[in-house]
């Protein structure tokens, strides 16, 4: 059997199928299909068809709509990918309710949504349904056909609870709205075994209208609102994915005869007769393994392949292949054809595919909340519980469906928080509309609706809820360090060696740091004494203070602003660590506004009470080394810095950030 036969025999079964239908017409193959030879694709259509998509019965539709998945791949991609994206492998539900709206308790609610559950959870996962775990084939059987009907067979009277089974749409020979007007179903007429008996009408179930046993809970898959039957996902791109085909098994003919070997004898002065039996000759010769053509000078004989110019089809197939997806909304490089994507462009296309997913998510979690509500509104009828029109709530849980997503907003929202906070600080924007901003991107990541006033009040709770914790704290470490001191006072004086203490400092800005460094550069190695050069460039604040819970020094310092200081002269002072003594060279700092938050912090337990004068250390020296370098130039003389925040340091060297963003 000839490639070509092979190639398109599927297509001639489906095409026998539609016979004498006006798609079957469109779509009939050549008779003489062995030998019908390489033809432009449009030559398969009926000519006043060529630039139209095919026409069909919704009988036709559901045949070619069910071929397509079972034989193709680029269309079996079209369903699996998307509702494996949206529904993940299983399809769960959540039940809550609203205890404020109920007067209940959170123990009530809890106690009740247990309960609740017992029945629910073997009714989504009984077997004749199992609406959990066949969630997939729900949603695959949805998209290929268009349409889910599901037949109740039996309703428990305890319960209420129903089951059900699938009903395949082909049974199914029409949809009748609830009345002539309408464009929701109202019943759905299935065929009987008998074709020529009537067709049986089925109630369709609707939420808030459960219809009983024997009743239909049908759903379509529509883009427009006056059809009453749904339509295949694929019934749009259904031509243009043979078409896709055809243009593929092209491609491997063309590929299996561009390998074959053509050869070519040229027998001078011969006549017709004279021509055939060389050819004979030369057949049976080369039919054989290592076989010998003898001929003379007269014969000549060349070996030729076709040229048959595969790249052109290739991107004629690849244009086709682009088409389909991109009517779908699916990026190319899902389908693993990334040659012409790049990071940033696969990055946009995926923002774009992520919006119609959710789309697709909507429409399929639809399905589930409908059942899931049809069967608790039965659930509580039956066994008390509280009606969702007064406080229950019972939905679909779904993936997320980017997390990546969720991510780069999460980044986007830290950089605009404090954008915003830089605006009102600087009084080009009121709290209010930086309030209206967060709350838009919250619920953006979320998909929550805040309301102002329950948020605003949420805020406040949490505020004061905060301070009696920070003041509870801070009374705690009060009373823990009073009684420390206690034990550590000798002959009123304190021995430090005995603890270690927290200290707050004021870090200078990265240029500021960077000159009191090369500054210090300037100290000759031969000199240098204690920890030497400085590299943590700062000016302290408040040392010796005994908490380690910086929400103390938070609280205490709320409302502050930020403070300004002044750069001095270079000087000196003596310090020592036990028996190790060393001098200090400094740089004098100017500013009310640290000795001010030094006075303030030493309202905190600590230890150390010798006068507060604020410097930037620039390195430790041996003794009698400090006075010859007082005379470096002083290049920060003069320099006015603004700090915006302090740094705490704990007991144990943690660190964490204090900031003074109140208003002068």
């Amino acid at each position: 059997m000839k490639i070509r036969e092979t190639l398109a025999r599927p297509f001639k079964v489906i095409y026998e199928a539609l016979s004498g239908s006006a798609m079957g017409q469109a779509y009939a193959l050549n008779d003489d299909i062995e030998n019908r030879g390489f033809r432009p694709i449009s030559d398969r259509f009926a000519p006043a068809m060529r630039r139209e998509l095919s026409s069909m019965s919704h009988e036709q539709m559901l045949k070619m709509a069910h071929f397509l998945f079972t034989s193709n791949p680029l269309a079996k991609f079209l369903i699996n990918i998307p509702t494996a994206i949206v529904l993940g492998r299983r399809v769960e539900f959540c039940l809550e309710f609203d205890v404020d709206r109920l007067g209940w308790s959170k123990e009530k609610a809890k106690a009740e949504t247990e309960r609740a559950n017992a029945f629910l959870d073997p009714w989504w996962s009984h077997s004749s349904h199992d609406f959990a775990g066949r969630a997939l084939k729900y949603a695959r059987t949805y998209l290929i056909t268009g349409e889910l009907p599901l037949m109740v067979t039996s309703v428990n009277p305890t319960t209420g609870l129903f089951q059900t089974d699938y009903l395949d749409s082909q049974m199914i020979s029409g949809v009748m709205g609830f009345n002539r007007l309408s464009t929701v179903p109202g019943t759905v007429f299935i065929q009987p075994e008998n074709m020529g008996a009537e067709p049986v009408p089925h109630v369709v179930s609707h939420e808030g209208a459960f219809a009983g046993k024997d009743s239909m809970i049908f759903f379509r898959h529509a883009e427009r609102l006056n059809s009453l039957r749904g339509f295949s996902y694929l019934v749009d791109v259904a031509d243009w994915i043979d078409s896709h085909d055809q243009s593929f098994f092209g491609q491997v003919d063309k590929a299996i005869l561009g390998n074959t070997l053509v050869h070519d004898l040229t027998v001078n002065g011969a006549d017709e007769t004279m021509v055939k039996k060389q050819v004979e000759a030369f057949r049976k010769a080369a039919g054989k393994p290592g076989g010998i053509f003898g001929h003379n000078e007269q014969v000549k004989h060349a070996i030729n392949t076709p040229e048959l110019n595969q790249a052109d089809d290739a991107q004629f197939q690849k244009a086709l292949r682009d088409h389909v997806l991109g009517s779908k909304g699916i990026p190319i490089h899902w389908y693993g054809s990334g040659e012409d994507s790049n990071r940033s462009s696969s990055e946009s296309q995926n923002d774009i595919a992520l919006k119609i997913m959710e789309s697709l998510q909507d429409e399929l979690a639809d399905i589930f909340r409908t059942i899931l509500i049809l069967g608790y509104d039965q659930l509580a009828e039956h066994q008390g519980f509280p009606a969702r029109a007064d406080g229950a709530n019972i939905y679909p849980k779904l993936p997320k469906l980017s997390e990546k997503d969720i991510t780069r907003m999460g980044g986007v929202f830290a950089q605009t928080e404090s954008a915003l906070d830089s605006a009102v600080e600087g009084g080009r924007l009121s709290n209010a509309t930086a309030s209206k901003v967060v709350r838009s991107m919250v619920e953006k990541i979320t998909g929550d609706v805040i309301d102002e006033d329950t948020e605003q009040a949420a805020i406040d709770s949490e505020k004061k809820e905060r301070e009696a914790k920070a003041k509870a704290q801070f009374e705690s470490d009060a009373a823990q360090a009073s009684a420390k001191l206690a034990g550590q006072i000798k002959d009123d004086r304190v021995d430090e060696s005995l603890h270690r203490f927290s200290s707050t400092q004021a870090d200078m800005p990265p240029d500021i740091a960077a000159k009191v460094r090369a500054l210090a550069a300037e100290v000759p190695d031969s000199v240098l004494g204690g920890d030497g050069r400085i590299s943590d460039v700062h000016v302290t604040v408040k040392y010796g203070t005994l908490t380690s819970n910086p929400a103390a020094l938070r609280l205490l310092l709320m409302g502050e602003p930020p403070i300004t200081l002044k750069i001095g002269d270079l000087s000196m002072f003596d310090s020592s660590s036990g028996s190790d003594f060393y001098e200090v060279l400094k740089l004098d700092v100017d500013s009310p506004d640290l000795v001010r938050l030094n006075r303030k912090i030493s309202t905190l337990p600590c230890i150390t009470s010798f006068t507060y004068k604020p410097h930037i250390t620039v390195a430790y020296v041996t003794t009698g080394s400090a006075q010859a370098l007082v005379g470096l130039a002083n290049p920060l003389k003069g320099t006015v810095v603004e700090i915006k925040q302090l740094t705490f340091s704990d007991q144990n060297g943690l660190r964490f950030t204090i900031p003074l963003s109140g208003k002068k």
